[in-house]
């Protein structure tokens, strides 16, 4: 009795194929996947560092401002050099007030030891794990007003700054 051979034989084969073929995609997926999640990671890190970099430079401007800055008003700083009475920013010789370490946006305050003072505090390197952060920062003078106070017959100046900081990575 002879048996009836099947036509069958090579499908087996075919089948392990396509099914080794869909594991190794799989594998390769997974690997992919598990690369791209550390690469977020990573800039997610970095990312961070650079914005605690600009946070820096906001908190070393604006101490500078609060504890170092002479206001106008003294010698060789007359607050009637100043164009600030129902204008914001306040203007000095028609241009906004600046006082900048950032690349692109020049100081034009009138007293240059005020305007190195700013450069000085307003911009470092800071260490980051591996890292170096630099910082820099402007300041725009948005307003200014005199005013008189109790007891006081010199009159005071109040002024309100916007401060902008760079944080990058070395």
């Amino acid at each position: 009795m002879s048996m009836k051979r099947s036509n069958q034989k090579g499908s087996a084969l075919i089948f392990a194929l396509i099914l080794v073929l869909v594991l190794s995609v799989m594998g390769a997926s997974l690997a992919f996947l598990s690369q791209s999640e550390t690469w977020g990671g990573l800039n997610y890190r970095l990312m961070t560092q650079s914005r605690y970099g600009a946070e820096a430079g906001v908190n070393a401007a604006a101490n500078y401002i609060m504890y170092q800055y002479t206001m106008p008003g003294g010698a060789g700083d007359p607050i009637a050099a100043y164009t600030y009475q129902g204008v914001s920013p306040v203007t000095v010789g028609g241009n906004p007030v600046y006082l900048s370490s950032l690349t692109g946006v020049a100081s034009n305050y009138p007293v240059a030891a005020v305007q190195t003072g700013f450069n000085a505090a307003s911009s470092s390197t800071l260490s980051s794990g591996n890292n170096n952060v630099t910082y820099t920062a402007s300041a725009e003078l948005m307003s200014m007003r005199s005013i008189i106070h109790c007891g006081n017959a010199q009159p005071l100046t109040s002024q309100v700054w916007k401060i902008t900081s760079h944080g990058a990575l070395l």
